[in-house]
């Protein structure tokens, strides 16, 4: 191969993932290859880095659904530029929003037609917003509210479960820039869940308890999360008090779904009649 004087080489970096690695644990690779990147991800300020991952879009007019960032800032594929699809993506969840907005406020409006908006609402999101996209999670988060609310708790703790296990994973390998407030907000959430459950424990014949147990295992692994910054809240009374109570409701919950959920069917039914 003929190549001409002054002609710059690249090379692809195959040991170095933008999402999975930090940008010190990209620096160490370089460094020890003797390479300075100048690239336009390693450029921006550091600071700037986990929400331009976070940020990403899924391109509409590619089949293989590529995700795009705001850096480089359009599809490898199609070249779609992520600015414009960003536009038409939240100006149609702004539609959808105030959609759902008026139905709420409407004494007239059916549990049928905010189900369907909710469920287009969820969706939308699911296809064109990457999972740590912030506009996803608070979306997902508004769906499990109103299953919630209407006493589709089975819905509501599925869509929640499978939120949580797709976060987590990404956060596995990204600690760095992992946020103590998403704990606390799956923490409420699970909440809402379970104490509908509960509430609804003695007048439920047919409560399925797949999805409580699942719920605990979350709460679990929530508490579990939190003890390690304990040691840095312990003279914060409120945050420690709440850290307290919400291990109590967890032995409580497993106290009640352990004693009742997995008791025999017949004694279910006596214990209801007496």
């Amino acid at each position: 191969m003929n190549i001409k004087a002054g002609t710059e080489l690249t090379v692809c970096h195959e040991s170095v993932d933008f999402f999975e690695q930090s940008r010190s644990e990209r620096h160490a690779i370089f460094q020890e290859e003797g390479v300075i990147c100048t690239c336009d991800v390693c450029s921006v300020p550091a600071s700037m880095e986990p929400s331009i991952f976070r940020n990403g879009i899924f391109c509409a007019f590619c089949e293989q659904n590529m995700e795009i960032t705001q850096i480089p800032g359009s599809c490898s594929q199609c070249h779609a530029e992520y600015e414009v699809l960003l536009e038409q993506y939240t100006t149609f969840i702004s539609y959808i929003v105030k959609e759902i907005r008026a139905k709420e406020s409407d004494p007239k409006a059916t549990q049928r037609e905010l189900t369907i908006l909710y469920g287009t609402y969820n969706s939308y999101l699911t296809m064109h917003f990457s999972e740590e996209n912030p506009l996803r999670f608070a979306g997902v988060l508004s769906f499990v509210e109103f299953l919630t609310s209407n006493g589709f708790l089975n819905h509501a703790s599925n869509v929640l479960i499978a939120l949580h296990c797709s976060y987590y994973s990404y956060y596995v390998d990204n600690v760095k820039i992992y946020s103590k407030d998403i704990d606390a907000t799956f923490f409420n959430k699970v909440r809402q869940i379970m104490e509908r459950y509960v509430d609804n424990l003695t007048n439920s014949s047919e409560m399925d308890v797949v999805y409580p147990k699942k719920l605990l295992k979350i709460m679990l692994h929530i508490l579990t999360s939190q003890e390690q910054y304990m040691d840095a809240s312990i003279d914060d009374n409120e945050i420690y008090n709440t850290f307290l109570e919400n291990y109590t409701l967890y032995y409580e919950w497993k106290k009640i779904i352990n004693s009742y959920l997995l008791m025999p069917k017949s004694l279910q039914e006596y214990l209801k009649k007496a």
